[in-house]
């Protein structure tokens, strides 16, 4: 089944529409919750609009996406002990070229995303509350339900998501294999000029 799932941490914190289970959302749980509903928004009221202007969509993802991500806490994660060598210059221009890869990979995906539905589990904390794992069911009309979990941690007064795992598999992990390979075939400067141009990696890798 994970052969024929192509999402990203973007598309899949995108899925809509959201159904809850009885009981109040976490705070992590609504935060997801409240992208899913933004969105939700955009594509009932704009969907054609969006699909003939780019900017628009890039700009949505980054109003509604963007803000809910610790991009510095992935790449922490993906680059592990290449992101401690890393100067804090590379550390920023690595953020700045991957979430502009994201949201230009999945801003198309973006438009075409329609009939999903999520079903809120119970929230699990862990470390005093401040790290958290948001468990959700994802289904398609036409499709098997699959299990969508979101790691989240408490920063700077909000939760952000750091990782999104899919039937187990871990976007994190995912590129973890590929960029740790490239950092050391290639060293980090002409990794970072690559990136720019590369696209998405995806769950079916």
């Amino acid at each position: 089944m994970m052969a024929m799932c192509r999402f990203s941490m973007l598309s899949l914190m995108l899925c809509l529409p959201v159904l809850l289970q009885a009981g109040t959302l976490a705070e992590p749980a609504k935060v997801v919750k409240q992208v899913s509903d933004d969105v939700r928004h955009a594509l009932t009221h704009q969907r054609a609009y969006l699909k003939t202007n780019r900017f628009a969509v890039h700009d949505l993802v980054n109003q509604v996406f963007v803000p809910n991500v610790d991009f510095y806490r992935i790449g922490s994660l993906m680059l592990g002990k290449y992101w401690k060598m890393a100067s804090e210059c590379q550390k920023n221009q690595f953020v700045k070229a991957f979430k502009a890869m994201l949201v230009r990979s999945y801003s198309e995906a973006l438009v075409k995303l329609d009939g999903w539905e999520m079903v809120f589990e119970r929230t699990r904390f862990f470390r005093n509350k401040t790290r958290a794992l948001v468990r959700t069911f994802v289904s398609r009309p036409k499709g098997p339900k699959f299990e969508v979990y979101y790691r989240m941690h408490y920063k700077n007064q909000r939760w952000q998501v750091y990782d999104v795992v899919v039937e187990g598999i871990s976007l994190v992990t995912i590129y973890q294999r590929v960029y740790t390979k490239r950092v050391k075939e290639q060293g980090f400067d002409v990794f970072l000029q690559g990136l720019g141009e590369q696209k998405a990696v995806s769950f079916s890798q």
